[in-house]
């Protein structure tokens, strides 16, 4: 868990990386050869992950024929490293202690992520960047006169995000868990923080709703009124008062707000004129070069869009309706052991709509899961006898 968030570079060249992630696949990947033989090897569950992968492959090997640029090659290979990511964490989140301590790390991996934020604002970023947990230099944003700090991930768009899973994470501790208050209190806390000096809007937009979504859904309970009076009582007085993070000015700055809101409109219509005229995708380059043409923007801003330009409209829907059937397991309440998956399918779909988000391998390697885990689920017999 904490290595999927706190995804450390272990080399770059070139423009692409190679992360923590992936030697721990090749770990994985390992371990389930040795299994392959044995009647435990989750057969069922590498055809879902093969078949998500499928297209991202198929770029993978036109790439490698010279018919498309590296960068495609690139992110194909996550796709395909998520596959074991995928297996493992299925057969580990199965098992309630081992999905304690996963979500725990992943919940201290966020913390980590807010770490580094802090650092690269006073000024500590060097050591940090030397063990490939910090790119500082070469990376900064900024909005008018502020300064946006690109985190860990590289920018403060995908910092942030990676930084907002600690929503979910810390609200399955406390409400499901029953881990003490203190794990939504602080990591709240701390994600506000780091939202501050990255000044990104749309990760607190979907920390919110997550929020919202979770506490409605176990309102009955009385750990559920408490953090709601908690965060009503001092979430609101913090808002009116000291400002949303990030500063009024990123919130309220009329002409920043407006290029942004017709620039994301701009890249989302003409990338959605890409894929219908291109359904099984274009790769990498070629997508992005397509949508510099006709808009001089570099990004879709969507990540639906984005998995669809570059691998096709199949990708986008596998993954949209694996989410959106896991997100209606909601209805069976907090004690139903789609909780977690739910949650954190309903932040994804969320923030996926904002920016390109499965260019990091954190978000495919948790997208791959909950494909995985929406096909091959066991817990529907639980959810049924509940609702009943």
């Amino acid at each position: 868990g904490f290595f999927l968030v706190a995804n450390a570079t272990v080399m770059e060249r070139g423009g692409a990386s190679i992360r923590a992630t992936d030697l721990i696949a090749l770990g994985m990947a390992a371990l389930l050869v040795t299994r392959a033989g044995s009647g435990r090897f989750p057969w069922s569950a590498l055809a879902v992950a093969l078949s998500l992968a499928f297209l991202p492959l198929a770029w993978v090997g036109l790439t490698l024929l010279g018919l498309s640029g590296s960068a495609t090659l690139a992110q194909g290979a996550r796709w395909l490293m998520a596959v074991p990511w995928a297996l493992v964490l299925l057969e580990m989140l199965g098992s309630e202690p081992a999905r304690t301590r996963f979500i725990k790390g992943l919940a201290i991996g966020c913390a980590f992520n807010v770490f580094v934020v802090l650092a690269q604002h006073f000024g500590f970023a060097g050591p940090l960047e030397r063990l490939g947990f910090s790119s500082y230099g070469s990376r900064l944003v900024w909005v008018g006169k502020q300064l946006r700090l690109p985190g860990l991930h590289g920018g403060p768009g995908a910092s942030a995000a990676v930084i907002s899973l600690v929503a979910p994470a810390t609200l399955w501790l406390y409400l499901k868990d029953r881990a003490s208050i203190v794990w939504p209190i602080v990591g709240y806390a701390a994600a506000g923080v780091a939202l501050h000096l990255v000044a990104t809007r749309s990760p607190q937009l979907m920390i919110a709703l997550t929020t919202m979504l979770a506490l409605t859904v176990t309102l009955q309970r009385r750990r559920g009124m408490i953090l709601w009076a908690l965060l009503l009582g001092v979430g609101l007085p913090l808002l009116v008062f000291v400002g949303p993070p990030g500063g009024q000015v990123r919130w309220t700055l009329g002409g920043d707000t407006a290029v942004n809101v017709s620039d994301r409109i701009l890249s989302n219509q003409t990338a959605l004129e890409l894929t219908l005229a291109h359904p099984l995708g274009m790769g990498v380059d070629a997508s992005q070069r397509a949508l510099f043409l006709e808009t001089g923007l570099r990004s879709t801003h969507n990540a639906w869009l984005q998995v669809a330009t570059v691998f096709g409209i199949p990708v986008a829907l596998i993954i949209g309706i694996a989410m959106i059937f896991l997100i209606a397991r909601l209805r069976f309440g907090w004690k139903s052991d789609a909780f977690w998956p739910a949650l954190v399918a309903f932040h994804l779909a969320g923030l996926f709509l904002f920016e390109e988000h499965l260019n990091n391998p954190t978000f495919v390697i948790l997208t791959v899961w909950l494909v995985v885990t929406a096909v091959t689920t066991r817990g529907r017999r639980s959810d049924q006898s509940m609702r009943a």
